[in-house]
């Protein structure tokens, strides 16, 4: 499975029941984030832009805290640390770049 991430536009290939965080520091990208894929922190969010039909369902206690966020940020907003694709996905999260 493809997501691709705007505006770096880069590709990043997900394997099955890895989360999207985990492909892309598999990848060697930076992603921000404070608690390093634990769900806390809010920090690593991604806007949906296209592909809402390839995502596994947000659990309960993640769509609570993005809550916090849809108030600050148009669109569907997922945790990149908690997202898992079934198929191709287009995000949006200014900040992820190559570790180099």
């Amino acid at each position: 499975m493809r997501v691709h991430v705007r505006p770096g536009n880069f590709d990043l290939d997900v394997r099955a029941a890895e989360t999207l965080i985990e492909a892309a520091w598999r990848a060697g990208y930076y992603w921000p984030t404070i608690c390093q894929g634990q769900g806390s922190c809010l920090q690593c969010f991604v806007v949906i832009d296209t592909g809402a039909a390839n995502l596994v369902p947000a659990e309960d206690w993640e769509n609570v805290l993005l809550t916090d966020i849809a108030e600050f940020v148009e669109g569907d907003v997922r945790l990149a640390c908690q997202l898992r694709v079934t198929g191709d996905v287009v995000v949006t999260r200014p900040g992820v770049t190559p570790l180099v």
